[in-house]
């Protein structure tokens, strides 16, 4: 993830049946480069949907844990 200015984020992980499983950020990002690492040791194999959120956009992108 690449921020250009410091913003309020929110970067959080959703089952396929849209249950937050985990939020793994939620608070003021500043500018750079930064890398997140999900511990998802106690998750089941499946699909995943990890959601990034500032006050600008929303995006989402599809997740497929294997174990």
């Amino acid at each position: 993830m690449m921020a250009t200015t410091s913003q309020k984020i929110r970067l959080e992980v959703y089952n396929i049946s849209g249950q937050l499983v985990t939020e793994l950020v939620h608070g003021t990002v500043f500018a750079g480069e930064h890398e997140v690492m999900w511990n998802a040791e106690t998750q089941a194999s499946g699909i995943y949907f990890i959601a990034l959120q500032t006050d600008q956009q929303r995006t989402q992108q599809k997740l497929i844990l294997l174990k």
